[in-house]
């Protein structure tokens, strides 16, 4: 069984299909007969004019093996070709150059672009065929359609193979060049302690914006970050101004030009400036900013550097933020720092009103650890994490000898507590933390105690970082029991609340109740005397000669009772 000319998918035009049916399909049978399986007419065969073997009627007469070993569909295509790709930012060539992971579909798509001669057939499928991974070819097979003689149609797959060949992108060219870049950042902080940097350089990693830098130098007093165009140094220059205070400033220096095409090569500079504070220093207060932050007292704590500054009070126990504009206007110094910091113990707790969801103040007694008889007290922000016999870090005003201290110093201010010390000092350094890949300044040599001090530097950075982890989940369950403990007060100050409501309401229902009751047993009383008296009627007629009875037998009965009564007597 085989399908006729009529029932064939639509390969041929409709005037050819119509001169077939007239010259096949309506023919009276000759020869071998074969019958349609959509239509049931008979089909007349013919022979290959090539190879004679029987075949049904097409136009050119030929069978499709013939056709297929006579024309070849797979001609001016290129079986070869070449993928360049960077060995050191794995992109490839396309151009422009690309990420393309390996059997992906980029890398399908620029194969496919660099195939000759596809442009003249119509391509059907396409695949990846395995390769080693160390041969550094990759293959794929294309499978393609072509008309041939009279509009017939032959299909025929094609292997084609690239070699992948290492060719350096402009980029990374420039890398390995030396003070090759186009723009510069100038990351600087006049502090004594790096702590503000090394927190910078954690969110810079965890953000992944040092993956467009092409040089890090490391600075004494910051980090110089290298950029290959204009476009990278903007944008990591925008994310250090949302993350931190700074202050910007942007020059640009002429190289060369070429006046046939009018380009002309800069080399551009932006000089970023962060506080000059960090996190725990002891900072002076000017008066005019005293008077803009409501009257605040000449020293205060310094809470956080980010993109606000964070300051405590500890006279009049507030918390102030600092933006960016001020901070400039003004210019806060610190005078005491962390290396000035002195133990102390927690002997007494009493909770203070204010605070917020970070920071609840407290007043607090302490004692120095070698001298238990002398007690000290201090107003403190760290009322949620403290507890009795807890150790803590505080500035002692009267053992710092500092001129200008003694001058901003109010006589009731004497101990700062800065932060809580953590006793467990054994679970500390676990905490593993990035690095940038930073160059030092060639041709000079530091000295012991600058390695020193920047290993403790960063020692006393991580400690840091734990401790606030531990602080966080402090503060995380302390504010699940105030939460619950507001629900449940809420709940029941609604519960209070609704009750009066609908009090009101039931006084007002209760009292309409009442009058009802009242009318009802009113009611009831009337019916009961009304049945009393019902009851009481016919004994007082039967005693009364008025009265006569409504039934005439019981009047004939009297009357016939009477008269023999009347003749007894």
């Amino acid at each position: 069984s085989e399908m006729c000319i009529r029932d064939r998918p639509n390969s041929i035009s409709i005037k050819e299909r119509k001169i077939r049916t007239e010259k096949y399909l309506w023919k009276k049978p000759k020869g071998q007969l074969h019958n349609c399986t959509c239509c049931n007419f008979h089909i007349d065969h013919s022979k290959c004019c090539l190879c004679g073997n029987p075949m049904l009627p097409t136009a050119t007469n030929i069978c499709l093996q013939c056709l297929s070993s006579s024309a070849d569909v797979t001609e001016g295509i290129s079986t070869e070709g070449i993928i360049e790709s960077c060995s050191q930012c794995n992109r490839t060539l396309g151009p422009p150059w690309q990420i393309c992971p390996p059997e992906s579909k980029e890398l399908m798509g620029l194969c496919l672009r660099k195939v000759k001669g596809l442009e003249k057939v119509k391509v059907v499928d396409s695949e990846f065929v395995w390769t080693e991974a160390h041969s550094k070819r990759t293959k794929i097979r294309i499978k393609v359609q072509r008309e041939v003689h009279n509009k017939q149609i032959l299909e025929s797959t094609v292997m084609v193979e690239f070699i992948q060949k290492n060719l350096q992108c402009d980029e990374c060219k420039k890398t390995w060049t030396p003070n090759k870049w186009e723009a510069i950042v100038h990351l600087r902080q006049k502090v004594c302690s790096k702590q503000t940097l090394l927190f910078l350089e954690q969110l810079i990693l965890t953000h992944g914006m040092h993956k467009k830098v092409n040089n890090i130098r490391e600075m004494p007093d910051g980090l110089d970050f290298c950029f290959t165009s204009k476009i990278f140094a903007t944008e990591f220059v925008a994310f250090v101004q949302s993350q931190m205070i700074c202050k910007l400033k942007q020059s640009k220096k002429y190289i060369s030009s070429d006046r046939s095409s009018y380009i002309y090569e800069y080399v551009y500079t932006f000089s970023v400036e962060l506080p000059h504070v960090s996190r725990g220093d002891l900072v002076v207060i000017p008066p005019k900013l005293q008077r803009e932050l409501g009257g605040t007292s000449s020293l205060c704590l310094v809470l956080k550097v980010a993109s606000l500054i964070i300051l405590f009070d500890p006279v009049k126990v507030k918390v102030h933020a600092i933006d960016g504009n001020r901070y400039w206007s003004h210019e806060l110094l610190p005078i005491c720092t962390r290396s000035q910091l002195t133990e102390y113990l927690v002997t007494e707790i009493s909770p203070m009103r204010g605070g917020n969801a970070e920071y609840t103040f407290a007043e607090l007694t302490l004692k120095r650890p070698n001298d238990s008889a002398r007690e000290f007290k201090a107003k403190s922000h760290l009322g949620k994490v403290l507890k009795l016999d807890d150790k803590v870090l505080v500035y002692d005003l009267s053992v710092i000898t500092n001129g200008e201290l003694e001058v901003k110093k109010s006589p009731q201010l004497n101990i700062v507590v800065v932060k809580k010390s953590y006793q467990n000092k054994e679970k500390k350094g676990k905490l593993k933390l990035k690095r940038l890949d930073k160059e030092k300044i060639p041709g000079k040599k530091e000295s012991k105690w600058q390695i020193e001090k920047e290993e403790k530097e960063y020692e006393e950075f991580a400690h840091d970082l734990e401790e606030e982890l531990a602080m966080e989940q402090e503060r995380a369950v302390v504010n699940s029991k105030t939460v619950e403990e507001t629900t449940e007060e809420a709940s029941n100050v609604e519960e209070e609340k609704a009750k009066p409501k609908h009090s009101k309401k039931s006084k007002k229902a209760k009292r309409k109740q009442q009058k009802r009751k009242e009318k009802y047993e009113n009611n009831a009383e009337d019916e009961l005397r009304i049945r009393e008296l019902s009851k009481l009627e016919p004994e007082a007629e039967e005693d009364s000669p008025e009265t006569k009875p409504k039934n005439t037998f019981a009047a004939i009965a009297d009357d016939s009772g009477s008269e023999e009564d009347n003749s007894n007597n």
